[in-house]
């Protein structure tokens, strides 16, 4: 919310309709990309943790790349 607020600030000072309809269709795209980083990242660090701490470091080190989007 607060993303969106502040581009359609900045770019409705430029004074171009267009451009602030263009803020407005790319917003959700936006929310649903941030939505699912956080989905993936967020269980992903749990995976991790769960591995690290029942000490199985070789499976942890295979969920790293693919959760942190560095993937092989």
């Amino acid at each position: 919310m607060i993303y969106n607020l502040a581009d359609t600030f900045f770019v409705g000072q430029i004074g171009d309709p267009y451009m602030v309809a263009a803020v407005s269709l790319v917003s959700p795209w936006f929310n649903l990309l941030t939505a699912l980083g956080n989905l993936f990242g967020l269980g992903g660090g749990s995976l991790i943790s769960r591995m690290l701490g029942k000490a199985i470091t070789r499976i942890s080190g295979m969920y790293l790349p693919s959760v942190s989007g560095a993937g092989r």
